[in-house]
């Protein structure tokens, strides 16, 4: 089942909702959403998939993304270069 990730316009947090439903209502602050009125930020092919979004959304916005995740490219490449 695929998944939309939205942001509730009146607390601002990131959510989850499959695209059959037309309705949800925010776990952070209680109010009724109608889905198809959102902005959507991103789709995802499933639940696990939208839950990795909303992570990294997450860590995106507090500034903490590469601190997290960093590049992976990059610690290879510095790793690689550490053993010559």
């Amino acid at each position: 089942m695929e998944y939309v990730i939205i942001k509730c316009p009146y607390c601002k947090n990131y959510l989850t909702a499959p695209t059959n439903i037309k309705t949800r209502t925010c776990p952070y602050c209680g109010r009724k959403l109608k889905i198809p009125t959102l902005k959507v930020i991103a789709r995802a092919k499933n639940g696990r998939e939208a839950a990795f979004i909303v992570k990294i959304l997450k860590a995106k916005e507090a500034g903490m993304l590469e601190i997290l995740y960093g590049d992976k490219k990059e610690k290879h490449r510095s790793s690689k270069s550490s053993h010559t």
